[in-house]
Parts: C-alpha cells; sequence; structure tokens
C-alpha cells in the first residue's frame, strides 16, 4: 500500500481490518444520515499533536495576507513522509509526487504506485493503481478553498467511492487559523494553518460505521502545496478505536 495524503492510508487500515469478502456495492443508505452527521459534528473532537520532527513558531506571523489558488507546472516535485505519532515510526518515506500534466480543469499528479488527479485547487477527484481506479471522490476530496486568508471559514460534503464497491459520506468545518512558520526535514516555511473538524459514515453490506477527524494542515504558498498535515481520528465499530498519524515535507 501506498500513501501520501495520510487521511487515506488512516482509512485504508480502517477498512482492511473491518472489512470481509462479501461486502458489496451498497444500494441502500439510511434516512437520518444527514442528522446523525450534524449531531456528531457537534461533539466530535480530536487530539491534534505536532509531529516530533517538525515544529510551529509563531501564530501571529505577518508576512503572509493570501494565497490564491497554485500555479503548477509539469515536473513540479514534492516529498513526503508519513509517521505514526504514537509510536513515533515512520510508515512511509520518500514518497514523491511529480506533476505529469495540467490542463484547465485539472492536475495529475504521479506518485511511485499509482496516479492522482486533482482539481486545480489540489483537492483529489480520482486515484488510479495500474488501470484501475481505486478511488472516486465527488465533488472532491476538500482541503483548500482559495484564496486563503486567516479567520475564512468554509464547508465541505462530498462522497468518496472506493475499489471494492464501498463508500463513504464526509461532511468537513474548515478554519483557516492562522500564518505561522513550519520547519520540515525541507527547510522552514510561512504556511497558513488550517483546521478541520470532519465527520463520516462508512457503508457497507455487511458492516457499516461512523467516525470523527481532525486534520490540521500547513499550507504554504512557496511550494504550492502543504507542506504538513497532522490528523487525527475516532471511530466507532464495536468499540471505539484511535488513530493519529502525520505527514511532512522533505
Amino acid at each position: 500500500m501506498e500513501a501520501s495524503d495520510g487521511v487515506l492510508s488512516i482509512l485504508f487500515e480502517m477498512k482492511s481490518m473491518l472489512q470481509t469478502p462479501l461486502e458489496k456495492k451498497v444500494t441502500t443508505r439510511p434516512r437520518n444520515w444527514e442528522k446523525s452527521m450534524t449531531k456528531m459534528m457537534k461533539c466530535a473532537h480530536a487530539a491534534v499533536f505536532l509531529l516530533g520532527i517538525a515544529t510551529a513558531g509563531s501564530a501571529h506571523s505577518q508576512g503572509l495576507l493570501t494565497a490564491d489558488q497554485p500555479q503548477v507546472t509539469v515536473g513540479d516535485t514534492w516529498v513526503y513522509s508519513v509517521r505514526d505519532r504514537r509510536t513515533g515510526e515512520i510508515r512511509f518515506k520518500g514518497i514523491r509526487h511529480v506533476v505529469q500534466a495540467v490542463s484547465s480543469d485539472q492536475i495529475v499528479v504521479r506518485l511511485p504506485r499509482s496516479q492522482r488527479t486533482y482539481r486545480r485547487d489540489f483537492n483529489l477527484k480520482e486515484v488510479r493503481t495500474g488501470n484501475a481506479v481505486t478511488e472516486v471522490h465527488t465533488p472532491a476530496w476538500i482541503y483548500f478553498q482559495f484564496p486563503l486568508e486567516v479567520g475564512k471559514r468554509y464547508q465541505a460534503r462530498f462522497e468518496s467511492q472506493w475499489a471494492d464497491s464501498t463508500m463513504s459520506r464526509w461532511h468537513w468545518e474548515c478554519v483557516v487559523e492562522a500564518v505561522e512558520t513550519v520547519t520540515t526535514p525541507a527547510g522552514t516555511f510561512e504556511a497558513f494553518r488550517i483546521r478541520m473538524d470532519g465527520i463520516y459514515n462508512y457503508f457497507g453490506i455487511a458492516r457499516s460505521w461512523s467516525g470523527s477527524r481532525t486534520h490540521m494542515v500547513w499550507y504554504a504558498p512557496a511550494v504550492n502545496r502543504h507542506v504538513k498535515i497532522q490528523y487525527s481520528g475516532r471511530w466507532s465499530f464495536g468499540g471505539e478505536s484511535h488513530s493519529d498519524s502525520g505527514t511532512e515535507i522533505e
């Protein structure tokens, strides 16, 4: 398994632990999922902890006022690692993201074992592994709403379809909290810190569950992409489980 955006690797782990081969495409969905999600959002919380090898500076940095939608070109490259914050273990390292194509409405990025298609605002639409489509996010897996500026708030609702014909529904509440200085192995960056509190329902034939997540995303205009993501989540299936990990640029 390959991971880039950390939340996807965590979700895959949850699915692999809890799914059975008998699950098929969902044909019915709970009528009250919207009501359930709204109730969960009011109660959702998560522990956010900075990745051990990264440090965050002053939240009162005055260097950045706004960040517009990134302008990228073919060949642009970012390298990321993913760490389990509970154990300190580096789960993935040296994951290269290389821009293969740019059009008026999308960006295609190549990873070592997959290809990702983003909207021009770098929100994920589709993942391909080999010739197979393994993820589809409608309208997109939302992280950003440009232009970014401190104090901006936005919401996002989307659906995710997975290769095993299961699906999940997500609801994010997002706020651009601050501009601060962030240091990673790749260097020191001024970045917008975005807090994203979300809930989701996962639907399968044999089993379904719900959960909550908090993402802290540091977006640096200097590199046209995030330089760090800290994510934490809880989900409920036969008891409550918890995960904490982080992604940062190398």
